[in-house]
């Protein structure tokens, strides 16, 4: 960490960590402009809100710690008045320290109860705050909220053609692991219908250094309005629940990582959830690294699986990663597994030196402009599936990156997905 008194001045180091060791990670300055929030996770397993002295490099007074998640955010004025602590449990919290927004809170959930109401911005006089009332079935309405005259006053609401009593809910989950960590997710079930023996998509979240959460989703309503259940979580190696989670997952792509996964789909048709016979698997970037992995290494729990932009391959990731990613080279190394040192263990969990144990059909969907995931990944992968007659599908965009964005591009994804997953998963 850097600081310098005024723009004037050179920057001084203040303190350097290994990303083994923790993170301080700056919010914002308290009032006086002498010592900062930071949220710090370098003296325990969780990361919490913290006083930090930019000078000395000492960390001070802990202002908040959930006991089972990492807080997230401060929320202050704009002369840096402490106002709450945002974290994230199931759900998105924020922990109101100041006794007017705790009261103009509760007051939003009284006038608004079928949806989370998360204050989206405030004017510079704090008098007007503009409310997002959202929900995992709801993408979302704005209010202007009038906290003199107590008024509240729709903008604009998000996709208001959509019915949220025609939408799915995203519940939260919890299961255990077959090494006894308690791994948390989300089940989103297709509206209407009794949750037995349903067809499921397993759908691991990419990053992998991220963290699924609840609210309004395009892709799983999308699914789930297909008739599929679909089952997310967050395994060893994702954000939000500490660091020792985190850590877990360093050096086991392919393996334990992946084991959490199978545990989840395990635990769906356990409970009579999902029809053992009827399971897919879907991911985007590392989701689409788990999807073939899931493939090669349990190739008898899925009828197919949809990779887009994913990696096939652990060391071509690690032999053409951009430039941008350059500083945190060690830290991704220290995920996969060392280039050099680790080889053999890289080649194993790599799903294309495992392509001939793949039964399953393969979508694959890749932007031929991304710096993050080379187009090899798929059509390296895709070639070798159909030597071995593994039906595949593939589509690539000329003028797509790491994930489309254009319309007409995205129609054709999903359209395709849509077919794909209805040939396969019958």
């Amino acid at each position: 960490m850097i600081h310098r008194p005024t723009e004037d001045e050179p920057w001084n180091e203040v303190s350097e960590f290994d990303f083994m060791d923790g993170k301080i990670i700056p919010l914002g300055f308290l009032q006086g402009d002498e010592l900062c929030y930071v949220l710090s996770d370098v003296e325990s397993d969780l990361a919490s809100v913290r006083v930090f002295n930019p000078v000395t490099g000492e960390l001070g007074e802990v202002v908040f710690a959930h006991d089972t998640y990492d807080a997230s955010d401060v929320v202050q004025t704009r002369d840096r008045r402490l106002l709450g602590i945002a974290y994230e449990t199931d759900k998105r919290q924020v922990e109101w320290r100041d006794p007017a927004m705790k009261e103009w809170q509760a007051m939003l959930d009284v006038e608004l109860p079928e949806t989370r109401n998360s204050i989206y911005s405030r004017s510079l006089d704090e008098r007007w705050m503009v409310v997002l009332a959202h929900s995992d079935r709801h993408a979302g309405t704005f209010y202007l909220f009038d906290t003199q005259e107590l008024t509240l006053e729709t903008l604009v609401a998000r996709a208001p053609w959509l019915d949220p009593s025609r939408l799915a809910e995203m519940r939260p989950i919890s299961y255990t692991a077959r090494d006894g960590l308690t791994i948390h997710g989300y089940l989103i079930l297709p509206p209407g219908v009794e949750p037995r023996n349903l067809p499921l998509i397993v759908n691991p979240h990419g990053g992998p250094w991220v963290r699924d959460s609840w609210g309004f989703d395009p892709e799983v309503q999308f699914l789930a309005s297909r008739g599929y259940a679909v089952l997310r979580m967050n395994f060893r190696g994702s954000t939000g629940y500490g660091r020792n989670h985190l850590q877990a997952g360093y050096g086991q792509w392919g393996l334990a990582m992946q084991d959490d996964i199978t545990d989840g789909v395990k635990w769906a048709i356990a409970e009579g959830i999902a029809d053992p016979e009827r399971v897919g698997i879907y991911g985007a970037s590392y989701g689409g690294y788990a999807t073939m992995a899931g493939l090669a290494f349990t190739p008898e729990l899925y009828r197919c699986g949809v990779n887009y932009v994913g990696v096939t391959d652990v060391t071509l990731l690690l032999r053409t990663v951009p430039r941008a990613w350059e500083s945190i080279m060690a830290q991704l190394e220290g995920m996969t597994g060392d280039r050099r040192l680790d080889r053999e263990r890289l080649e194993a969990s790599s799903p294309m030196k495992n392509v001939d144990r793949i039964r399953a059909p393969v979508f694959f969907a890749y932007g031929e402009l991304d710096d993050r995931v080379d187009l090899k990944h798929g059509t390296q992968m895709a070639s070798a599936l159909r030597r071995n007659r593994v039906p595949v599908e593939f589509l690539s965009r000329s003028d797509e990156g790491h994930g489309f964005r254009r319309w007409d591009n995205k129609i054709a994804f999903y359209s395709l997905m849509e077919t794909f997953l209805a040939e396969h998963m019958r």
